[in-house]
């Protein structure tokens, strides 16, 4: 399988959405796209990411950008986490993870809960966060991915532990540079 790194084509794909409708890859073309894949709904780094780019949604919607979400889990959890947060994305739902495979999100069997993700964690939790329940596949690692409008891939960010993701203010400067 070819590593995807920024300047390659971005591989087209097309999955349902929570609520059964299919979306696209190509729907988006024209515009910049952020991919976010989640590791599990009960993630409380990637619900802490999701909620700090909701923050920011004007602004990707200013730069004529979209966020798909993507998750392996089933679109009943998605629509309840959609609700409960008021997360205006698009969920997706790659059950076989074939999307997170070729865009080469990382899977762990083990050691993915150093010291750093216990603080982090800790953090989340001081700061308001519920308790993160157990995933169904918690080595799942997440990332983000901007492509822009012609399809091409502009920023990759594979995440190397649970807590790691760009900040928000890094994806907002990567689609700003390749908005058109």
């Amino acid at each position: 399988m070819q590593i995807l790194e920024p300047g390659t084509p971005a591989p087209q794909f097309c999955l349902p959405d929570a609520y059964g409708r299919n979306v696209s890859l190509e729907k988006y073309r024209g515009r910049p796209v952020l991919l976010v894949f989640i590791r599990h709904l009960g993630s409380i780094f990637c619900r802490a990411h999701l909620s700090a780019l909701r923050r920011q949604y004007g602004r990707i919607q200013h730069l004529g950008g979209e966020v798909l979400v993507i998750s392996f889990e089933n679109g009943g959890g998605l629509k309840k986490m959609i609700d409960a947060h008021k997360f205006p994305f698009v969920f997706l739902l790659d059950r076989e993870r074939w999307v997170y495979r070729q865009y080469g999100m990382v899977y762990k069997e083990k050691g993915i809960a150093g010291l750093g993700t216990v603080v982090a964690y800790l953090k989340l939790r001081l700061s308001g966060y519920p308790k993160m329940r157990k995933g169904s596949h918690a080595g799942q690692m997440g990332g983000d991915v901007v492509v822009d409008g012609k399809g091409d891939i502009r920023f990759v960010y594979r995440s190397r532990f649970p807590e790691d993701r760009p900040a928000a203010e890094e994806i907002i400067n990567q689609l700003s540079k390749h908005r058109r």
